[in-house]
Protein backbone atom coordinates (compact mmCIF):
# COMPACT_ATOMS: atom_id res chain seq x y z
CA UNK A 1 0.00 0.00 0.00
CA UNK A 2 1.23 3.90 0.00
CA UNK A 3 1.06 5.89 2.57
CA UNK A 4 2.39 9.63 3.15
CA UNK A 5 5.65 9.73 5.63
CA UNK A 6 8.38 12.48 6.52
CA UNK A 7 11.41 11.12 5.41
CA UNK A 8 15.10 12.09 6.06
CA UNK A 9 17.26 11.88 2.87
CA UNK A 10 20.11 13.82 3.93
CA UNK A 11 21.46 15.10 7.52
CA UNK A 12 21.08 18.90 8.72
CA UNK A 13 18.00 18.96 5.85
CA UNK A 14 14.33 19.24 6.14
CA UNK A 15 12.04 16.50 6.22
CA UNK A 16 10.58 15.39 2.81
CA UNK A 17 6.53 14.55 2.64
CA UNK A 18 6.85 11.80 0.39
CA UNK A 19 4.52 8.94 -0.83
CA UNK A 20 6.37 5.28 0.39
CA UNK A 21 5.68 2.16 -0.42
CA UNK A 22 4.12 0.25 2.63
CA UNK A 23 4.20 -3.77 2.78
CA UNK A 24 2.00 -5.84 4.88
CA UNK A 25 2.74 -7.48 7.62
CA UNK A 26 5.00 -10.53 8.48
CA UNK A 27 4.91 -12.96 11.16
CA UNK A 28 4.76 -11.45 14.45
CA UNK A 29 4.15 -8.30 12.99
CA UNK A 30 0.77 -5.65 12.53
CA UNK A 31 -0.21 -2.50 10.30
CA UNK A 32 -1.44 0.64 12.60
CA UNK A 33 -2.85 3.28 11.15
CA UNK A 34 -1.66 6.19 12.96
CA UNK A 35 -3.97 8.53 15.28
CA UNK A 36 -1.31 10.83 16.69
CA UNK A 37 2.64 11.58 16.87
CA UNK A 38 4.08 13.37 19.25
CA UNK A 39 7.75 15.74 17.90
CA UNK A 40 10.60 14.61 20.37
CA UNK A 41 13.66 16.44 21.03
CA UNK A 42 15.28 12.92 20.34
CA UNK A 43 14.04 13.36 16.48
CA UNK A 44 15.73 16.97 16.07
CA UNK A 45 19.28 15.00 17.38
CA UNK A 46 18.56 12.29 14.71
CA UNK A 47 18.33 15.35 11.73
CA UNK A 48 21.16 16.93 12.68
CA UNK A 49 23.32 13.69 13.03
CA UNK A 50 23.74 12.88 16.53
CA UNK A 51 22.61 9.62 16.22
CA UNK A 52 24.01 7.23 13.38
CA UNK A 53 21.35 5.90 11.60
CA UNK A 54 21.32 4.39 7.69
CA UNK A 55 19.51 6.92 5.37
CA UNK A 56 16.83 7.51 3.92
CA UNK A 57 15.32 6.94 7.10
CA UNK A 58 11.35 7.86 8.21
CA UNK A 59 11.29 9.54 11.32
CA UNK A 60 9.25 9.63 14.57
CA UNK A 61 9.15 7.30 17.45
CA UNK A 62 6.22 8.57 19.80
CA UNK A 63 2.89 7.80 18.40
CA UNK A 64 -0.43 5.78 19.10
CA UNK A 65 -2.91 4.91 16.39
CA UNK A 66 -5.55 1.84 15.72
CA UNK A 67 -4.73 -1.95 14.62
CA UNK A 68 -5.41 -2.34 10.83
CA UNK A 69 -3.83 -5.61 9.41
CA UNK A 70 -2.12 -8.62 11.77
CA UNK A 71 0.37 -10.73 10.44
CA UNK A 72 0.56 -14.61 11.05
CA UNK A 73 1.35 -16.17 14.12
CA UNK A 74 -0.14 -15.37 17.62
CA UNK A 75 -0.85 -11.67 18.82
CA UNK A 76 -1.71 -9.85 21.77
CA UNK A 77 -3.73 -7.31 19.21
CA UNK A 78 -6.37 -7.72 17.01
CA UNK A 79 -7.69 -5.52 14.12
CA UNK A 80 -9.20 -2.44 15.41
CA UNK A 81 -7.51 -2.59 18.66
CA UNK A 82 -6.44 1.22 19.97
CA UNK A 83 -2.77 1.28 21.15
CA UNK A 84 0.24 2.93 21.91
CA UNK A 85 3.47 2.50 20.42
CA UNK A 86 6.60 1.64 22.15
CA UNK A 87 9.93 2.31 20.73
CA UNK A 88 11.45 -0.96 22.26
CA UNK A 89 9.93 -4.09 21.14
CA UNK A 90 11.36 -7.14 23.17
CA UNK A 91 11.10 -10.77 22.07
CA UNK A 92 10.46 -11.71 25.35
CA UNK A 93 13.26 -14.73 24.96
CA UNK A 94 16.68 -13.00 25.52
CA UNK A 95 18.05 -13.03 28.65
CA UNK A 96 17.34 -9.32 29.55
CA UNK A 97 13.47 -9.93 28.50
CA UNK A 98 13.96 -13.14 30.78
CA UNK A 99 15.44 -10.86 33.85
CA UNK A 100 12.86 -8.52 33.84
CA UNK A 101 14.82 -5.73 31.42
CA UNK A 102 12.95 -5.95 28.38
CA UNK A 103 14.12 -2.04 27.52
CA UNK A 104 17.58 -3.60 27.12
CA UNK A 105 16.90 -6.61 24.75
CA UNK A 106 19.73 -7.88 22.89
CA UNK A 107 17.48 -9.02 19.97
CA UNK A 108 15.47 -5.72 19.47
CA UNK A 109 18.63 -3.27 19.78
CA UNK A 110 20.87 -4.30 16.84
CA UNK A 111 18.13 -4.49 13.73
CA UNK A 112 16.34 -1.44 15.56
CA UNK A 113 19.64 0.51 15.25
CA UNK A 114 20.12 -0.39 11.58
CA UNK A 115 16.30 0.86 10.90
CA UNK A 116 14.92 -2.95 9.98
CA UNK A 117 12.18 -4.54 12.08
CA UNK A 118 13.15 -7.72 14.03
CA UNK A 119 13.69 -10.11 10.97
CA UNK A 120 16.66 -7.71 9.68
CA UNK A 121 14.40 -6.12 6.65
CA UNK A 122 12.57 -3.30 6.40
CA UNK A 123 8.91 -2.60 5.18
CA UNK A 124 9.48 0.95 3.84
CA UNK A 125 10.70 1.73 0.50
CA UNK A 126 10.25 4.83 -2.03
CA UNK A 127 8.23 4.59 -5.43
CA UNK A 128 11.15 3.05 -7.19
CA UNK A 129 11.68 0.34 -4.85
CA UNK A 130 14.74 1.51 -2.78
CA UNK A 131 14.21 0.62 0.74
CA UNK A 132 13.73 3.21 3.28
CA UNK A 133 14.84 2.92 6.95
CA UNK A 134 12.26 2.51 9.87
CA UNK A 135 13.14 4.86 13.07
CA UNK A 136 13.49 2.18 16.00
CA UNK A 137 10.99 0.03 14.72
CA UNK A 138 8.12 2.45 14.63
CA UNK A 139 8.38 5.59 11.95
CA UNK A 140 5.75 7.62 13.83
CA UNK A 141 6.05 10.26 10.91
CA UNK A 142 4.20 8.24 8.47
CA UNK A 143 0.60 7.81 8.38
CA UNK A 144 0.99 4.51 8.42
CA UNK A 145 3.02 1.68 9.70
CA UNK A 146 4.14 -1.51 10.21
CA UNK A 147 6.30 -2.67 13.74
CA UNK A 148 6.75 -5.30 15.55
CA UNK A 149 3.54 -7.12 17.63
CA UNK A 150 5.05 -6.27 21.07
CA UNK A 151 5.45 -2.67 20.25
CA UNK A 152 1.58 -2.54 20.12
CA UNK A 153 0.43 -2.26 23.54
CA UNK A 154 -3.62 -2.31 23.33
CA UNK A 155 -5.26 1.01 25.41
CA UNK A 156 -9.17 0.59 26.38
CA UNK A 157 -11.82 2.46 24.57
CA UNK A 158 -12.85 4.74 27.19
CA UNK A 159 -9.91 6.96 26.94
CA UNK A 160 -8.87 9.65 24.71
CA UNK A 161 -6.56 7.72 22.37
CA UNK A 162 -4.56 11.28 20.70
CA UNK A 163 -2.64 12.42 24.00
CA UNK A 164 -1.33 8.90 24.54
CA UNK A 165 0.98 8.88 22.20
CA UNK A 166 3.34 11.30 24.39
CA UNK A 167 3.12 8.21 26.82
CA UNK A 168 4.89 5.95 24.19
CA UNK A 169 8.12 8.22 24.87
CA UNK A 170 8.32 11.26 27.33
CA UNK A 171 6.22 10.03 29.89
CA UNK A 172 7.33 6.49 29.78
CA UNK A 173 11.17 7.97 29.70
CA UNK A 174 10.71 10.42 32.20
CA UNK A 175 8.61 8.74 34.94
CA UNK A 176 10.75 5.54 34.64
CA UNK A 177 14.07 7.36 35.11
CA UNK A 178 13.03 8.08 38.28
CA UNK A 179 10.64 5.40 39.40
CA UNK A 180 12.73 2.32 37.36
CA UNK A 181 16.09 3.37 37.13
CA UNK A 182 16.61 5.65 40.14
CA UNK A 183 14.11 3.72 42.88
CA UNK A 184 13.32 6.85 44.64
CA UNK A 185 11.37 6.38 47.89
CA UNK A 186 8.99 8.07 49.52
CA UNK A 187 10.30 11.54 51.02
CA UNK A 188 13.19 11.44 48.70
CA UNK A 189 14.90 14.82 47.78
CA UNK A 190 15.11 14.80 44.35
CA UNK A 191 16.16 17.27 41.04
CA UNK A 192 15.63 17.18 37.57
CA UNK A 193 18.35 18.81 35.30
CA UNK A 194 16.26 20.06 32.15
CA UNK A 195 12.36 20.33 32.09
CA UNK A 196 11.79 19.79 28.70
CA UNK A 197 9.32 16.61 27.98
CA UNK A 198 11.63 13.98 29.68
CA UNK A 199 12.30 16.25 32.33
CA UNK A 200 8.82 17.42 33.10
CA UNK A 201 7.58 13.62 33.52
CA UNK A 202 10.57 12.40 35.60
CA UNK A 203 9.17 15.04 38.33
CA UNK A 204 5.50 13.87 37.80
CA UNK A 205 7.30 10.16 38.59
CA UNK A 206 8.68 11.88 41.59
CA UNK A 207 5.52 13.19 42.34
CA UNK A 208 3.50 10.25 42.22
CA UNK A 209 6.39 7.71 44.26
CA UNK A 210 5.81 10.54 47.19
CA UNK A 211 9.07 12.29 47.08
CA UNK A 212 9.43 15.02 49.08
CA UNK A 213 11.30 17.94 48.45
CA UNK A 214 10.86 17.78 44.16
CA UNK A 215 13.23 20.43 43.01
CA UNK A 216 13.16 21.64 38.90
CA UNK A 217 15.79 23.00 37.19
CA UNK A 218 16.95 24.75 33.78
CA UNK A 219 17.22 28.10 32.74
CA UNK A 220 13.87 29.36 30.64
CA UNK A 221 11.42 30.58 33.01
CA UNK A 222 8.58 28.98 30.73
CA UNK A 223 10.06 25.69 31.55
CA UNK A 224 10.36 26.03 35.72
CA UNK A 225 6.49 27.32 35.54
CA UNK A 226 6.04 24.05 33.72
CA UNK A 227 7.88 22.11 36.37
CA UNK A 228 6.03 23.92 39.26
CA UNK A 229 2.78 22.35 37.12
CA UNK A 230 3.91 19.25 36.82
CA UNK A 231 5.06 18.42 40.62
CA UNK A 232 8.23 20.74 41.39
CA UNK A 233 7.89 21.90 44.89
CA UNK A 234 10.99 24.27 44.13
CA UNK A 235 13.05 25.68 41.24
CA UNK A 236 16.16 26.81 40.18
CA UNK A 237 17.05 28.69 37.87
CA UNK A 238 20.73 27.77 36.38
CA UNK A 239 21.27 30.77 34.27
CA UNK A 240 21.54 32.87 37.86
CA UNK A 241 23.25 30.85 40.04
CA UNK A 242 25.09 27.93 40.24
CA UNK A 243 23.24 24.43 40.18
CA UNK A 244 25.15 22.27 42.36
CA UNK A 245 25.57 25.08 45.26
CA UNK A 246 21.64 25.99 45.42
CA UNK A 247 20.62 22.21 45.57
CA UNK A 248 23.04 21.69 48.30
CA UNK A 249 21.94 24.56 50.22
CA UNK A 250 18.37 23.75 49.58
CA UNK A 251 18.86 20.53 50.89
CA UNK A 252 20.68 21.46 54.53
CA UNK A 253 24.29 21.17 52.94
CA UNK A 254 23.36 17.24 52.02
CA UNK A 255 22.88 17.24 48.77
CA UNK A 256 19.98 15.35 46.67
CA UNK A 257 18.95 11.82 47.22
CA UNK A 258 18.12 11.51 43.53
CA UNK A 259 19.43 13.89 40.26
CA UNK A 260 17.97 13.70 36.93
CA UNK A 261 19.54 14.79 34.03
CA UNK A 262 17.66 15.35 31.11
CA UNK A 263 19.22 17.02 28.53
CA UNK A 264 21.94 15.86 27.22
CA UNK A 265 25.08 17.39 27.88
CA UNK A 266 28.66 17.23 29.78
CA UNK A 267 28.70 19.82 32.20
CA UNK A 268 24.94 19.16 33.09
CA UNK A 269 25.76 15.41 34.22
CA UNK A 270 28.80 16.47 36.52
CA UNK A 271 26.41 18.88 37.71
CA UNK A 272 24.38 16.29 38.42
CA UNK A 273 26.69 14.44 40.29
CA UNK A 274 28.09 17.30 42.11
CA UNK A 275 24.74 17.83 43.56
CA UNK A 276 24.61 14.52 45.29
CA UNK A 277 24.75 13.71 49.44
CA UNK A 278 26.88 10.80 49.88
CA UNK A 279 25.28 7.57 48.81
CA UNK A 280 23.18 8.88 46.41
CA UNK A 281 22.20 8.25 42.90
CA UNK A 282 22.35 10.26 39.16
CA UNK A 283 20.40 9.23 36.44
CA UNK A 284 21.68 10.55 33.01
CA UNK A 285 18.46 10.43 30.78
CA UNK A 286 19.53 13.04 27.64
CA UNK A 287 20.54 12.00 24.84
CA UNK A 288 24.28 12.69 23.84
CA UNK A 289 25.74 13.07 20.26
CA UNK A 290 28.00 9.82 20.08
CA UNK A 291 31.21 9.72 21.59
CA UNK A 292 30.27 12.74 23.98
CA UNK A 293 32.25 12.14 26.96
CA UNK A 294 32.01 13.37 30.80
CA UNK A 295 34.70 14.53 32.91
CA UNK A 296 33.84 14.07 36.63
CA UNK A 297 35.73 14.25 40.13
CA UNK A 298 36.19 10.86 41.34
CA UNK A 299 36.97 12.19 44.85
CA UNK A 300 33.01 12.11 44.83
CA UNK A 301 32.57 8.58 43.85
CA UNK A 302 34.44 7.41 46.77
CA UNK A 303 31.41 8.11 49.05
CA UNK A 304 29.63 6.23 47.53
CA UNK A 305 27.58 8.36 44.85
CA UNK A 306 26.25 6.50 41.35
CA UNK A 307 26.16 7.57 38.01
CA UNK A 308 23.67 5.48 36.61
CA UNK A 309 22.78 5.67 32.98
CA UNK A 310 19.10 5.39 31.67
CA UNK A 311 17.23 3.59 28.48
CA UNK A 312 14.19 4.20 27.41
CA UNK A 313 13.29 4.85 31.42
CA UNK A 314 13.93 1.15 32.12
CA UNK A 315 10.68 0.38 30.63
CA UNK A 316 8.26 -2.95 31.14
CA UNK A 317 6.57 -2.29 28.08
CA UNK A 318 3.49 -4.27 28.36
CA UNK A 319 3.44 -3.65 32.20
CA UNK A 320 4.38 -0.16 32.56
CA UNK A 321 2.16 1.61 29.67
CA UNK A 322 -1.11 0.18 31.10
CA UNK A 323 -0.14 1.52 34.25
CA UNK A 324 0.34 5.13 32.95
CA UNK A 325 -2.78 4.89 30.96
CA UNK A 326 -4.72 3.98 34.42
CA UNK A 327 -3.12 6.85 36.08
CA UNK A 328 -4.01 9.10 33.08
CA UNK A 329 -7.48 7.92 33.16
CA UNK A 330 -8.06 8.63 37.35
CA UNK A 331 -6.65 11.55 36.63
CA UNK A 332 -3.24 11.21 38.34
CA UNK A 333 -1.05 11.50 35.33
CA UNK A 334 -0.45 14.77 33.03
CA UNK A 335 -1.14 14.24 29.66
CA UNK A 336 -2.25 16.90 27.58
CA UNK A 337 -0.55 19.39 29.62
CA UNK A 338 2.88 18.30 27.80
CA UNK A 339 1.20 19.08 24.11
CA UNK A 340 1.57 22.84 23.74
CA UNK A 341 0.79 22.71 20.22
CA UNK A 342 -1.05 20.27 17.68
CA UNK A 343 0.10 20.38 13.73
CA UNK A 344 0.19 18.48 10.69
CA UNK A 345 2.35 16.48 9.50
CA UNK A 346 3.64 19.00 6.94
CA UNK A 347 4.42 20.83 9.65
CA UNK A 348 6.86 18.77 11.47
CA UNK A 349 10.18 20.45 10.40
CA UNK A 350 8.53 23.48 12.35
CA UNK A 351 8.04 22.10 15.69
CA UNK A 352 11.55 20.29 15.14
CA UNK A 353 13.16 23.98 14.34
CA UNK A 354 11.21 25.60 18.11
CA UNK A 355 13.37 22.74 19.68
CA UNK A 356 16.35 24.64 18.34
CA UNK A 357 14.89 27.56 19.80
CA UNK A 358 14.25 25.81 23.24
CA UNK A 359 10.48 26.86 22.68
CA UNK A 360 7.23 24.54 23.63
CA UNK A 361 7.38 21.16 25.62
CA UNK A 362 5.70 18.75 22.49
CA UNK A 363 4.22 19.05 19.32
CA UNK A 364 1.43 16.27 18.67
CA UNK A 365 1.00 15.40 14.81
CA UNK A 366 -2.71 14.66 14.59
CA UNK A 367 -3.79 12.68 11.91
CA UNK A 368 -7.04 12.43 9.77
Amino acid sequence: MRTKAAVLHDFNTPLAIDEVELQEPKANEVSVKMVSSGVCHSDLHLVQGHIPVNLPIICGHEGAGIVTAVGPGPSTVQVGDRVVLSWVSPCGNCNYCATGNPALCVTAIGPSYEGQLHDGTSRFSDLEGTTISHHLMLSTFSQEVTVPASAAIRVPEDVPLAPLAVIGCAVSTGIGAVVNTGNVQLGDSVAVIGCGGVGLNALQGARLRGAGKIIGVDVNEEKLEAARRFGATHTVNAAEEDTAEALIAMTGGMGVDLAVEAIGHPQTVATAVRSLRRGGTAVQVGIAPYGTEVSIDMTLLLDERKLLGCYYGSLRPAFDIPRYVDLYRAGKLLVEELITAEIEQDEINGALNQFERGEGIRSLVRYS
